[in-house]
């Protein structure tokens, strides 16, 4: 099962449903509506941070930090989960983790995402740090 939202979209006002919080248009044409100004700069969301910014020569990051980031992120394949994503899995398993019982802090790909595994809710524990170290040691 992977986590969705509810969400209304800013331009329209239908309802629908997103995996991320910060998409707040139903459809592209929705979202198009909004990007272009008159000013001809055009509004582009961040692929980095996804805090939307004015682009006049086409850029992909709002900053040099977040293009850096990205560029980092992408290269040593790391997944980062939304706080909000992460508070839900740590209410779910009751701050525990799922091997040993001590406080729990690192969640964890049951299947990796490098062996194909799925990013969905069934596919996801977590695991204190020396499990986690444990379970990264075997694979």
């Amino acid at each position: 099962m992977t986590l969705k939202f509810k969400k209304r979209c800013v331009v329209c006002g239908t309802e629908f449903e997103t995996r991320s919080t910060k998409k707040d248009y139903c459809s592209t044409m929705c979202k198009q509506s909004m990007l272009i100004k008159k000013d001809g700069s055009i509004v582009r969301q961040c692929l980095a941070c996804g805090e939307e910014f004015n682009s006049r020569n086409g850029a992909l990051y709002c900053s040099h930090q977040c293009r850096i980031r990205k560029q980092h992120l992408n290269r040593s394949n790391l997944h980062v989960l939304r706080r909000d994503v992460r508070e839900y899995f740590f209410e779910k398993f009751n701050f525990k983790c799922v091997e040993c019982g001590n406080i729990g802090r690192d969640l964890h790909h049951i299947v990796p995402l490098y062996c194909d595994g799925p990013d969905e809710e069934e596919n996801i524990e977590l695991l204190c740090a020396d499990c986690h170290k444990k379970k990264h040691s075997i694979l």
